[in-house]
């Protein structure tokens, strides 16, 4: 066999090899691509953070409601308001009653994430509503900072002041609010704590208007409901729940219809509210 006929047979083979390195070696990644999308995300992350980062006057919500000033005071002004604050109790184990509180009155806890600094401040105002004497709270106000550092050093992570509070109005309700004075940090923690804060004002506006809150007879079942807010909402929709099959019952039963797998459902329904424990403002469960 010839030089060149040996030759030309390697070159043959060559050729169809190329697309099996091809596959093993499989070609570099398009670098231009790569900063395109870098710079793409980049943009995007600046643009969240210039809407939803650091601001002022962040979020405002308020209710009305005809509990006495005195007890909304002390409500806003004790662990009782925390609790509906950090939503689950072993976040109030955590965050709060796991701190120390330092000379100035500041609390040091665990942050988000880091070492967080807890500082409050209370303001209020009183008049003589009715000309007697007796003086009643007309404006109370609960500043509250919350301050995350890094673990080591003092390097600002986020920062947010927020207000607490409620003004009597002239017909003697008070008008409660919940605003977000200021807020410096990322906008991932900003949205967190934007949600967090519409959350905590509905959750107080059922505790506050429920018939426990201020009712010295039922201090413990108030404390019950506010110690885990979720628990006792899961358990309005329960109660709901019941109200709606009872009525599908007694429209099945008034048109002489089969009732036996409603009656089974509203037993159900019966045994889950029971678990689930009392509460004092709960939907009324209607009876057979």
């Amino acid at each position: 066999m010839s030089l060149s006929f040996q030759f030309r047979r390697i070159l043959a083979v060559v050729p169809r090899a190329r697309p099996f390195c091809s596959r093993i070696c499989p070609p570099a990644p398009d670098l231009k691509s790569k900063i395109l999308k870098l710079g793409g995300t980049g943009l995007a992350c600046a643009g969240l953070q210039y809407y939803f980062g650091s601001e002022d006057d962040f979020y405002d919500h308020r209710f009305v409601s005809s509990k006495k000033p005195e007890d909304l005071a002390d409500f806003y002004g004790s662990e009782d308001f925390m609790e509906i604050f950090c939503v689950l109790p072993f976040m109030m184990k955590f965050m709060i009653r796991s701190g120390t509180f330092d000379e100035e009155g500041v609390v040091h806890t665990f942050g988000f994430p880091g070492k967080m600094e807890v500082s409050m401040a209370f303001e209020d105002k009183e008049a003589d509503i009715n000309g007697d004497g007796t003086m009643t709270t007309t404006w109370f106000n609960k500043h509250e900072r919350f301050h995350d550092l890094t673990p080591f050093g003092r390097i600002t992570l986020w920062d947010m002041t927020q207000n607490f509070g409620f003004h009597r109005l002239e017909n003697g309700t008070c008008e409660v609010y919940h605003h977000g004075e200021s807020f410096y940090g990322p906008f991932p923690i900003r949205i967190l704590f934007q949600v967090h804060a519409k959350y905590v004002a509905w959750a107080t506006e059922r505790f506050v208007n429920c018939g426990a809150f201020g009712d010295e007879d039922k201090v413990d079942e108030a404390a019950v409901q506010r110690a885990d807010m979720p628990l006792h909402v899961f358990k309005e929709f329960l109660e709901g729940l019941h109200h709606d099959v009872q009525q599908a019952l007694e429209h099945q039963r008034a048109k002489s219809k089969p009732i036996a797998h409603i009656e089974a459902t509203l037993k159900q329904l019966k045994q889950e509210i029971v678990k689930v424990g009392p509460d004092s403002c709960q939907i009324a469960v209607h009876k057979n």
